[in-house]
């Protein structure tokens, strides 16, 4: 890979340089896929590189703006805060079809669910590992004839940070779900959503979480959601490790019963068992 390293004189021409370089990317994207998503940082190093990307010739209507971080409790109208930075030095400046920020005040955990598109219910896990993982596997599964069938997952994704956060949300798991993964390296989200060929009109449902703290045990799935849905009027409820027990949810006939687990592992993801 060749790499050109360019040298400026000037704030000024470093800015411009940066500025131009990001404008061909944006304009790129927008050739290629109609519309480009733009992540920016703040601090004194980024003016000038703002004050000229906004001078650029770019189709700002179609790029939405993701916002990097934020101090949490910090109010916007903080000299200190990075939304005050950006709106005034980015945002208000050009017509983007859309800006996304960090919102650190009031409820955090509520701000950044909602901010990572988990408008659903959402259940959060917090986790710590050590430095042997090597990746993280997340399944959806539906309960058919007494055993677990895969629905989502089954991959699995390099992960080797020892501390993180993960977000699930969902309303129903016939419908779909969403999944969000924070850490020092892994930051994103993934979704599946379906046209259920299961029709649960007018059912119920009622969903198990995981509550208390879990041991992690490489290579071994923890159970975190068990959800069933039923158009029977009494449910038992069950407490999540009953996973490992689907013969408890046959003798109810329950028409639909799902599960979510989450495994880490030592192995990369090419090792992991499908």
């Amino acid at each position: 890979m060749n790499i050109t390293v360019n040298v400026s004189s000037t704030p000024q021409e470093l800015g411009s340089h940066a500025a131009a370089a990001i404008a061909k990317l944006l304009n790129d994207a927008i050739k290629a896929q109609g519309y480009a998503r733009l992540v920016l940082s703040t601090g004194a190093s980024q003016f000038e590189t703002l004050d000229a990307l906004v001078k650029e010739q770019v189709e700002w209507e179609k790029i939405e703006m993701f916002h990097l971080d934020e101090y949490v409790a910090l109010p916007e109208s903080h000299i200190a805060s990075f939304r005050k930075y950006l709106t005034e030095r980015f945002v208000s400046r050009v017509p983007l079809k859309a800006a996304y920020f960090v919102n650190g005040e009031g409820n955090v955990e509520k701000n950044i669910a909602e901010l990572l598109g988990l408008n659903q219910e959402y259940r959060l896990y917090d986790f710590s590992l050590d430095d042997t993982v090597k990746s993280m596997q997340i399944n959806t599964y539906e309960l058919i004839d007494g055993e677990w069938h895969i629905v989502a997952g089954g991959g699995g994704q390099a992960f080797e940070d020892a501390e993180g956060r993960l977000a699930l949300g969902f309303d129903n798991l016939a419908d779909g779900l969403r999944i969000a993964i924070q850490s020092e390296h892994n930051n994103g989200s993934t979704s599946y959503f379906k046209e259920s060929e299961n029709d649960i009109t007018g059912m119920g449902y009622a969903t198990s979480v995981l509550s208390d703290k879990q041991e992690i045990v490489y290579d071994q799935e923890i159970p975190l959601v068990i959800q069933i849905i039923t158009s029977k009027n009494e449910v038992h409820s069950y407490v999540v490790d009953y996973f490992f027990q689907p013969e408890e949810y046959e003798k109810y006939d329950y028409e639909y019963v799902y599960a979510i687990t989450v495994l880490f592992s030592q192995k990369p993801v090419s090792e992991l068992a499908n």
